[in-house]
C-alpha cells in the first residue's frame, strides 16, 4: 500500500481524477444517449400502433345514392328556397339512416353475390327507402323495402331462408335473395332480372304486371343502364 502515498505517483492520481470527472460529466449531460447505447436500441418517433378500420368504399357509394335520391325533392324549388329544403331533408330519418342502411345493403349483397347498387336501386324504386313504421304499403298489401307481396314467391323464399321481414336487415336480405334468384333465372341479364323481380317473368310486358310498379321499374332500368 506504500505506493499509493508515493509522491512520484502524483501525476497518475491527477490523471485518474480527471477521467472520473469526465465520466461523471458525460453521464450527467446525456443520460438518455448512454441508456439507449447500452441497450443497443435506437430511439424512433412515437407512432400509433392502433390500425384504423378499413371502410368499404361501396358503403359510401350507396350512401351517396340514397341521399342523392332524397335531395331530388328539392330539385324544383326556387334557388332561394332550395338550401332551406336541403337543410330540412338532412334532418329526416331517412337521411340520418342512410349510412346504416348502406352497411346492411352491402352486407346483404355480398351474402348473395349481387351488386349492392342494384339492391339499393330496388329499395329506391320500390319503397323510396322507407323502413319500419314508415314502410310503404302497396295496393295489394306489398310491404317493406322490397315491397314483397304477402303469399308471393319472393316472400315464401325469404321465409324459407329464415329471414325476419319485420326488420330492415331482413327486408334488405330479401331484396338481395329475390334479385339473385331472378338474375340466375334470367341468365345474368340485370334488366331482365329486375323485370322478373316485379312481374315474375324475365320477358313480361306491362300488361302482365302491376302497372304502377312496372313504371317505377322502367325508371330503375334506365338509371342502371346509364
Amino acid at each position: 500500500m506504500r505506493w499509493i502515498f508515493d509522491p512520484s505517483k502524483e501525476g497518475l492520481w491527477v490523471l485518474l481524477l480527471l477521467l472520473i470527472l469526465i465520466a461523471l460529466i458525460v453521464m450527467w449531460v446525456s443520460p438518455p444517449a448512454v441508456a439507449s447505447s447500452s441497450t443497443g436500441l435506437e430511439q424512433e418517433p412515437a407512432t400509433s400502433t392502433a390500425t384504423e378500420p378499413v371502410v368499404d368504399p361501396r358503403i359510401g357509394q350507396v350512401t351517396h345514392h340514397i341521399r342523392n335520391f332524397l335531395e331530388t325533392v328539392c330539385g324544383y324549388d326556387p334557388k332561394k328556397r332550395k338550401q332551406r329544403c336541403l337543410d330540412k331533408v338532412a334532418k329526416t330519418r331517412r337521411w340520418k339512416r342512410a349510412p346504416g342502411l348502406s352497411v346492411l345493403i352491402v352486407q346483404a349483397a355480398d351474402e348473395y353475390g349481387v351488386d349492392p347498387m342494384v339492391v339499393s336501386e330496388i329499395a329506391r324504386s320500390e319503397a323510396s327507402y322507407l323502413e319500419g313504421k314508415q314502410t310503404r304499403v302497396g295496393s295489394r298489401g306489398e310491404r317493406g323495402l322490397g315491397q314483397l307481396l304477402p303469399g308471393g314467391r319472393p316472400e315464401k323464399m325469404a321465409l324459407a331462408a329464415g329471414l325476419d321481414l319485420t326488420t330492415s336487415l331482413g327486408q334488405v336480405r330479401s331484396i338481395a335473395l329475390t334479385y339473385a334468384d331472378s338474375l340466375e333465372a334470367c341468365g345474368g341479364n340485370v334488366l331482365a332480372a329486375l323485370r322478373r323481380y316485379i312481374t315474375g317473368s324475365c320477358t313480361s310486358t306491362v300488361s302482365e304486371g302491376p302497372k304502377r310498379r312496372y313504371k317505377r321499374l322502367k325508371k330503375a332500368q334506365k338509371r342502371l343502364a346509364e
